[in-house]
């Protein structure tokens, strides 16, 4: 045994797990590869360490409040020895306070950056899908492969507006007719429709003109006044 207490095979495993740990941080002591943690249960219990340590504030809190009453209740009893053991323990609470303050920032800080790293893992996942689904979509797909079938789609059309304009091509009926002897038939026509019509408004019958009503013959006679008598 080693001065220290520990025998010199027990020193050598702690140093050998010590140096193994430092070495290999992704394994444990007997070779295998260390699961790594859920990103969701690692989140959970860093929030269950915060409230602990919050609880553990409030409790402090308390004791310091504590100590302040006894604090000033010493001084009243004028023992100041008291007193100074009792403000030092305030003291003690403080700065243990400070110490978890500090610490629940860090688990706060180790939460934000998980959180955070979480979601970008999930983005990266479903950008990774979905470039596997548009890479699946064009295999079977080409710039020329496109192009062609463009093409092949125009031709279509074309033949399509042939087929059209065949089918709208009258058969026999006005075939022999000329469009331009049509339309100057339709002129005079017209001109003769109008004359007609200029005819018509200048010779207008005596009977198509409105009748004029003249006031009825009064039916009563009328009666002449009586002349005065002479006195």
């Amino acid at each position: 045994r080693t001065p220290g207490g520990l025998s010199e095979s027990r020193r050598g495993r702690i140093y050998f797990s010590r140096n193994h740990a430092e070495k290999h941080p992704d394994m444990n002591l007997f070779g295998r590869a260390r699961k790594a943690p859920d990103p969701k249960e690692s989140i959970q219990q860093l929030k269950e360490t915060q409230t602990v340590l919050e609880k553990r504030e409030q409790f402090l809190e308390s004791k310091i409040k504590m100590e302040q009453d006894n604090v000033r209740r010493f001084l009243g009893q004028k023992n100041r020895r008291s007193a100074m053991m009792a403000l030092k323990r305030s003291k003690f609470y403080q700065n243990q306070i400070e110490k978890i303050s500090a610490s629940r920032m860090t688990l706060e800080t180790q939460v934000m950056a998980l959180e955070s790293a979480n979601v970008n893992m999930k983005t990266m996942q479903a950008m990774q899908q979905g470039a596997q689904a548009l890479g699946q979509i064009h295999r079977g797909m080409s710039a020329d492969h496109v192009a062609s079938t463009m093409d092949d789609i125009q031709d279509q059309m074309e033949v399509a507006k042939e087929i059209t304009d065949a089918i709208a091509q009258p058969i026999g009926f006005g075939a022999e007719l000329d469009d331009d002897d049509l339309a100057a038939e339709l002129d005079a026509l017209g001109e003769e429709e109008l004359e007609s019509r200029l005819l018509g408004a200048e010779a207008v019958p005596v009977s198509t003109l409105p009748a004029m009503t003249l006031p009825a013959v009064p039916t009563t006679s009328l009666t002449t006044p009586a002349a005065p008598v002479a006195a």
